[in-house]
């Protein structure tokens, strides 16, 4: 009997004489390289294992212990990649694992966590930098894009565009907003 490090145990048999030698091979664990989260996903990478005979290495991936989405593989649907993003990822912590498979071999790396912060963006926030804005006098807005619970979405880089509304002039004065590069809007125009 032999007993490997991984737990496998293998038993050999044999009657007659003569001399004779044997090789042991293992399937090895792949490692987990990055794990990074962004908007309600997660991309992956990780190493790549050498198949110890003829045939290829598939791999899939388990986040929380099920399945993954987006373009991950899954224990149903093994794939020859190393890389993928893991859509559809609530706000928390997750533990992944990636397992290489090869025939009827597996073997599966160490749990790497992934905390996402913030799901995709759903609305934009205005805030202005002060609650008793002066006439005549410069007010900051900024723009920030939230998930639907309110989180700050840090990755957003789509277009903030606006509407402002109001009279087209009050007495002598013409209301108007300026962009962060210097270019003047009057309101009831859009502003990117």
């Amino acid at each position: 009997m032999l007993s490997l490090a991984s737990g496998a145990v293998a038993y050999f048999t044999t009657t007659g004489t003569g001399a004779a030698a044997g090789g042991i091979t293992i399937l090895a664990a792949p490692t987990i390289s990055s794990a990074t989260p962004g908007a309600g996903t997660v991309a992956l990478t990780w190493s790549a294992v050498s198949a110890p005979g003829p045939g290829e290495v598939s791999y899939y991936l388990r986040r929380d212990g099920g399945a993954p989405e987006g373009s991950c593989p899954s224990s149903t649907a093994t794939a020859t990649v190393t890389s993928c993003t893991d859509t559809g990822v609530a706000v928390g912590t997750h533990q992944y694992t990636v397992t290489a498979v090869w025939r009827s071999w597996t073997a599966t790396s160490t749990i790497v966590e992934a905390q996402v912060t913030f799901g995709p963006a759903t609305h934009l926030v205005l805030a202005a930098s002060t609650t008793t804005p002066t006439a005549g006098v410069a007010d900051n807005l900024t723009i920030t894009a939230k998930d639907q619970s309110n989180n700050t979405v840090t990755t957003y880089t789509g277009s903030h565009n606006l509407t402002f509304g109001g009279a087209a002039s009050i007495g002598a004065s013409i209301p108007s907003v300026s962009s962060s590069a210097g270019v003047v809007t009057s309101f009831g125009s859009v502003t990117a």
